[in-house]
């Protein structure tokens, strides 16, 4: 069989996910269930998998996916349903509502700054509906609120849910995630510009909007990215997009408060600020302290296990073990829930009521646990069974060196069929380090443009439109939003491809 034929039969997987996501409308969990069959029946017949290969490659991508990138979004969301039943999450919101009254500032700090914090923290959805819910509050149109709060959601979604889907990236190729992190920071820096004076432009309907809070907006977003590109070299993937994000809105408040003193609305914020976002605060701290940052600390706490996997014998002869290796407390997901517990208890939540939002939180997740881990283990046997390494083959042949150019196309593809920039780098990531090792440019440049190019394309998403449109009842909308956000979303990637292309060909070649 050639290497054509074997592409396009190793794309059947992805084919099928994108048509029962976009074209028949299954829900993600029952889709990516669905595909993993097929991937492994695949793997059966035409790669010639026994059944015991794929079946321990299907249960180590489920248990790789469970832990750590379930443990995750389970404290992830946890953390932000302790803080809507205590109520911290709306003196947040009220202190960023009274900063100014000037709307272009509004949705600097509420949809790039707020927004971007929460896809930090949380991400799944939680970036788009809350900010949205806000810029309604305050006066905007529903449908530019939904325009908006999807144009901020995208740099900050690289460092999504506290960096998973950078840390996922890292364990799937093994690059190290803090070159991977300050890759990927570097790519997007141009666009920590452009999105913000994009903002202010839709706000006001004109590129003359930008005259006003040009030198705001410069300095902000200049410190923002700062704060992000040392993030990424020192601490790694956790807290580049929370810390950055909490830069740009310290700095947007001091900034008003300096040199836009009679815009601040002075209404006291009811509630302790502090005790309102202790959980946050304690988050970070426990990631920096257990971060490589400090290497006796991190070490100290690094215990784990390592689960062994049997694939049978080689070619060779040789058995094919496979570990699985997992920290126990030096892990996010573990680190996240620590916060919440603390944080909860000064916000004036105990344990019984924290338990019980625990188990809700479990159950409200149940579909995300299985689209996870299902699209996890699909990832694990398309690579153990070589399908990944075909499909990096076919690619090479149809686009030669020429590929880079359209390298974050194909991360912007994997987040616009499942939702996820963490999915997309489960799906593609391997394939972007194939083919970088085969074209000759540096794996690190390579493998993060996929991560740059699925955050640009979470803002077409159909699911964040979904979660956009039903956070402000204008159910029915979803194609109009798409159409529109769809132009922003290809004159993003050109430009980012073309800076992928040109410095794999330049800067980055082997």
């Amino acid at each position: 069989m050639n290497q054509i034929s074997l592409f396009l039969l190793a794309i059947i997987p992805i084919a099928v996910l994108m048509l029962l996501i976009i074209k028949f409308k299954v829900a993600a969990n029952i889709a990516t269930f669905s595909t993993l069959i097929v991937t492994a029946v695949l793997a059966l017949t035409i790669w010639h998998k026994p059944v015991d290969y794929v079946a321990v490659g299907i249960l180590q991508g489920a248990l790789k996916g469970f832990w750590p990138i379930c443990m995750v979004i389970i404290g992830a969301i946890f953390c932000y349903n302790i803080m809507l039943e205590t109520k911290s999450m709306d003196v947040i919101k009220n202190m960023l509502s009274k900063v100014s009254s000037d709307k272009r500032v509004q949705v600097l700090l509420i949809a790039w700054g707020f927004g971007g914090f929460l896809e930090g923290v949380a991400g799944f959805g939680t970036a788009v509906a809350i900010p949205t819910g806000i810029l309604i509050i305050l006066g905007f149109n529903p449908m530019k609120s939904i325009l908006l709060a999807l144009l901020a959601n995208t740099v900050t979604v690289a460092f999504g849910a506290v960096g998973i889907p950078v840390i996922t990236l890292a364990d799937l190729t093994e690059l190290n995630v803090q070159t991977l992190s300050f890759y990927i920071v570097a790519q997007l820096a141009i666009f920590n510009f452009i999105i913000p004076y994009l903002l202010i432009v839709v706000t006001e309907g004109s590129f003359k909007a930008i005259k006003g809070v040009f030198w705001l907006t410069t300095v902000c977003t200049t410190i923002c990215t700062a704060v992000q590109l040392f993030i990424a070299m020192k601490v790694g993937a956790e807290l580049v997009s929370i810390v950055g994000t909490v830069a740009f809105i310290v700095s947007i408040i001091v900034y008003c408060k300096l040199f836009k003193k009679e815009e601040a609305d002075k209404t006291p914020t009811e509630g302790n600020l502090f005790v309102a976002a202790s959980s946050y605060i304690i988050m970070v701290l426990l990631i920096i302290a257990f971060c490589p940052l400090f290497p006796g600390i991190n070490k100290a706490v690094a215990f784990g296990s390592a689960i062994p996997f049997n694939y049978g014998v080689g070619a060779d002869g040789v058995e094919i073990i496979k570990e699985l290796k997992i920290t126990w407390l030096n892990t996010p997901g573990v680190l996240i829930i620590i916060a919440t517990l603390i944080g909860g208890l000064l916000q004036g939540s105990n344990f019984s009521a924290m338990f019980k939002i625990f188990g809700k939180t479990l159950f409200q997740l149940r579909k995300t646990i299985m689209t996870v881990t299902s699209i996890v283990a699909l990832a694990q046997v398309m690579d153990s069974s070589g399908m990944i390494l075909d499909l990096s083959n076919g690619l090479i042949l149809l686009t030669g060196g020429f590929y880079p150019f359209i390298a974050p196309l194909v991360g912007a593809v994997g987040t616009f069929v499942t939702g996820s920039d963490t999915s997309s780098n489960i799906l593609f990531g391997k394939l972007q380090l194939n083919v970088a090792n085969k074209i000759g440019v540096n794996p690190e440049w390579l493998v993060a443009s996929n991560t740059s190019g699925a955050a640009l394309g979470k803002m077409i998403s159909p699911q964040s439109i979904a979660v956009a449109t039903s956070a402000t009842n204008q159910e029915g909308q979803e194609s109009a939003v798409m159409s529109t956000s769809l132009k922003y979303c290809l004159v993003l990637l050109i430009v980012l491809g073309l800076i992928i292309g040109i410095l794999s060909m330049t800067l980055f070649a082997k």
